[in-house]
């Protein structure tokens, strides 16, 4: 009950400038090669945990900057969400993962990150793709280094961050969230929550 009114206290201090992340930009063209439909089942894109993940290091503290997140998760005692950045007038976007720790103890918890373009998943090449450890000290937030998945942007095209989070134990992948959705235009970029 304490960790639904923590991610319902972290979702209310986010709605302005994280809001859900509800994508209905049309689809672009057609897949690549190492790309999969963002609507594909968690399964294709999450499946079984393999070998232990690389243990990385998260920065204290929130975003900055434009950014959205997604959806409020919870998993061990922790609340996390998918998260896009904005640089450079929407020329470069980087996607991370936010997770707080409001408990009293640490909380060790494995994070995956990709990016969508137009609905088509880019999986991440290894640690960040394949699933990196993370710990967050107890009482504080963290957020996965915003040079762990950086891409450079084709206009016009919209983007997402997508994630997956979960206990140290765990066998799978689960359930994925998704950032907001940024459309880049050829002369701005707007944010789902700017769209007429």
């Amino acid at each position: 009950m304490a960790l639904g009114a923590v991610a319902l206290t972290w979702a209310v201090a986010l709605v302005p400038s994280a809001p859900s992340g509800d994508d209905r930009s049309p689809a672009a063209a057609a897949p690549h090669r190492g790309t999969v439909p963002a609507d594909a089942p968690d399964e294709a894109l999450g499946g079984p945990v393999g070998p232990a993940a690389v243990t990385g290091t998260a920065a204290p503290g929130p975003m900055t900057g434009d950014y959205r997140c997604g959806k409020v998760r919870a998993v061990d005692h922790a609340a996390w969400s998918a998260c896009s950045q904005v640089l450079d007038g929407g020329d470069t976007l980087r996607f991370a993962v936010r997770i707080d720790n409001p408990g009293s103890r640490a909380v060790t918890v494995r994070a995956r990150l990709s990016w969508v373009r137009s609905r088509v998943v880019s999986p991440r090449p290894a640690p960040w793709g394949t699933g990196v450890r993370l710990t967050v000290p107890a009482g504080r937030s963290a957020v996965t280094p915003l040079d762990a998945c950086p891409r450079t942007t084709s206009r016009p095209s919209a983007y997402q961050a997508m994630a997956w989070v979960i206990g140290e134990e765990d066998m799978s992948w689960g359930a994925r969230e998704t950032s907001m959705t940024v459309h880049v235009q050829p002369d701005r970029y707007r944010w789902n929550d700017q769209l007429p």
